[in-house]
């Protein structure tokens, strides 16, 4: 499983030597072409699916579901975020490469910590059910109530994956289809913004007010998608904007049958139609456009 590392700028130009103190180079870093989305595009057709971005932020990474052709295969990891502690992200970032199938070197990751291995229970790592589950009373008609919404990790029978999506909603009223994929977000949510609990997950907050940017939306989204086995366009979260809007979308999406198409102008062309420009989610004509969706998109508006 490859993994490049994706630096903060893609443009071209190397550096050597005297390059990194004229501030000619630095300029030139400003004013060319990136050609980001090229990159990540080439990257894809050699089959490339895990990114580690190297840098002061996770910009680029939130980015790169954006650019390619099928963002459900993609995985993009920043080794540090703005106002998470250091040693937290980057091993978070080296834990999702490790599952991506990367190799990673944990005798030095561990050396000095006092860290030893330990054998592990023989049986396999298995379980299954065999208790009888209590029937819920019936009315006078001789009927059963429909039961309240499951949990929102529902599992299958095996145990191992979300049973899917439809069978979940199935038995459920509007209403109670409703509660249940709202307190889905809601939990997810709280997992992604590392809240003990949803009491500070107000369904109608924008995600921006509750502490959302770019990189924490692929997040959600990613987490979303799983949970539900839905596929998500890639700045699904910032196109509904609130909890209860992402619940309802989810709802839609799951109740009607074939998922819901990009939005359009969401496709990136490949290199070959189209002309050399700033490569962005808005498909910018210019650095400076380029520069202003940063601000005013990726949140860096409100620090």
């Amino acid at each position: 499983a490859p993994v490049i590392p994706v630096v903060s700028t893609v443009t071209g130009n190397s550096a050597a030597g005297e390059d990194l103190r004229s501030a000619d180079y630095w300029v030139r870093q400003v004013r060319q072409t990136v050609r980001y989305a090229d990159a990540l595009t080439t990257l894809e057709a050699e089959g490339v699916t895990t990114l580690l971005e190297v840098g002061p932020g996770g910009v680029l990474a939130a980015l790169a579901p954006q650019a390619v052709r099928d963002p459900d295969a993609l995985v993009a990891v920043a080794a540090h975020r703005g106002g998470r502690p250091e040693p937290e992200t980057l091993v978070e970032a080296v834990g999702t490469l490790f599952a991506r199938g990367v190799p990673v070197d944990w005798e030095a990751f561990f050396a000095g910590s006092g860290a030893r291995r330990v054998p592990l229970p023989t049986y396999a790592f298995q379980r299954s059910r065999y208790w009888l589950d209590a029937q819920p009373p019936q009315d006078a008609a001789g009927t059963r109530p429909i039961t309240p919404p499951p949990a929102p990790d529902a599992r299958d029978e095996g145990g191992d994956e979300p049973a899917p999506l439809a069978d979940r909603l199935a038995d459920l009223t509007p209403a109670q289809q409703e509660q249940y994929l709202l307190r889905t977000v809601t939990t997810l949510v709280a997992a992604v913004l590392k809240h003990p609990d949803t009491a500070a997950v107000a369904p109608d907050r924008p995600f921006r007010e509750l502490g959302f940017d770019s990189l924490t939306g692929v997040e959600l989204r990613n987490r979303l998608g799983a949970e539900t086995g839905l596929r998500l366009s890639a700045t699904v979260v910032f196109d509904h904007p609130t909890p209860a809007a992402l619940a309802a979308h989810v709802r839609a999406q799951a109740t009607a049958g074939p998922p819901e198409p990009e939005p359009a102008g969401r496709r990136v062309a490949p290199p070959e139609e189209r002309p050399e420009t700033v490569a962005g989610p808005s498909a910018a004509k210019s650095a400076d456009e380029l520069f202003a969706f940063i601000d005013t998109q990726l949140g860096r508006a409100a620090d």
